[in-house]
């Protein structure tokens, strides 16, 4: 799995850079090798005007030519990148189970 990070309205920082990584490989890790990408974006909604404007977005693109995406908005950066990680895991776990399911269900020939 490869790992990108863009954002927009603002930089990031070193430390920033280092807990998405560490974020992002602690929630996908399971799927890593079923996942070709993972793009993480970061956006300032309002600028400086503040409020709850910290999006971030999570493209995962897996190696079944099919993409996945989850967001979340928060105040912080940390919470929204947090969250969004979260939502990235249950969704990617939701497809995977989905997709394992349905290879298991008998045909109608069978029955």
């Amino acid at each position: 799995m490869h790992i990108k990070i863009n954002s927009r309205d603002f930089s990031v920082t070193p430390a920033l850079g280092k807990f998405i990584d560490e974020k992002m490989k602690f929630a996908l890790s399971r799927y890593s090798q079923r996942i070709r990408v993972a793009e993480l974006t970061l956006k300032d909604i309002n600028g400086p005007r503040g409020g709850i404007d910290k999006q971030c977005t999570i493209k995962m693109k897996l190696n079944q030519f099919k993409t996945l995406v989850v967001e979340d908005t928060s105040e912080d950066a940390y919470e929204s990148i947090t969250a969004c990680c979260q939502r990235a895991k249950r969704r990617i776990e939701r497809h995977f189970n989905r997709a394992r399911s349905q290879s298991r269900r008998p045909s109608h020939a069978q029955i």
